[in-house]
């Protein structure tokens, strides 16, 4: 039994290194030939903020991303569009180290004045460190997205079937387009009733979010990140 449960524990660890050396190759083909300016951080030029979309990160289409540091361990954060779209992020609700994570279920937890919202896992695997910084100062996010403010470290557990279900590259930039486009649509009620104000100045406000009623940031939560809002709150009361 100890033998088997050795290969096994081998085969995983390669599925895994296999799937990280498919992003590094995928990564790789997409940057500018030799000669061109290279560009480590693509920008997107969206209304009413450029959105930032690294080539060199996984996007969750929940808006999360992925960063391998080594085969075994990732770190995990809120993509740029999120932190931009959901104005200022009062505080956190961090998972158990430890704690089993499962893809595109809920990961972490950010309050935006009355309301919560949950953020999906990227990749499924088990929690092994958290981001010291961000409990005291969760503006971190807004400053550094990307880099001192990630929020958690993973050790993935996925195949390289769940690391296809991820994005990078000219991928995720359509799908950021893709995603500000939508999300014109979802305000153009909220800007309906108020005649007077512009959807890039409503977006510009940072309040549209802390003024949203319960079921318009429900409905915000499914289409956006994919999480169910009030099922997900009835699971972390439950649990």
């Amino acid at each position: 039994m100890v033998a088997i449960f050795v290969v096994l524990t081998i085969i995983v660890f390669l599925l895994i290194d296999y799937a990280v050396q498919r992003f590094q190759a995928r990564s790789a083909a997409a940057q500018p030939p030799q000669g061109t300016p290279e560009q480590s951080q693509p920008t997107i030029l969206l209304s009413p903020d450029s959105i930032v979309v690294p080539s060199t990160l996984l996007f969750h289409r929940g808006h999360t991303w992925l960063k391998f540091m080594t085969s075994m361990q990732a770190r995990a954060g809120l993509d740029d569009f999120a932190q931009k779209v959901f104005g200022q992020i009062e505080g956190l609700q961090f998972p158990r180290v430890g704690e089993h994570i499962s893809q595109g279920h809920p990961l972490f937890q950010v309050r935006i004045g009355k309301h919560k919202l949950f953020l999906p896992a990227p990749i499924s695997g088990v929690v092994t460190r958290l981001n010291p910084d961000l409990a005291a100062h969760p503006e971190i996010i807004h400053s550094s997205p990307f880099d001192a403010g990630w929020v958690c470290e993973i050790t993935p557990s996925e195949t390289a079937q769940g690391m296809e279900e991820l994005l990078s590259g000219p991928d995720a930039v359509q799908w950021e387009l893709h995603e500000m486009n939508k999300l014109q649509r979802f305000l153009a009620g909220r800007q309906a009733a108020l005649p007077k104000v512009s959807q890039r100045e409503l977006l510009l406000s940072r309040s549209w979010t802390s003024d949203c009623a319960r079921h318009e940031m429900n409905e915000f939560s499914k289409s956006f990140l994919g999480v169910d809002r009030d099922r997900a709150e009835l699971l972390t009361e439950v649990s």
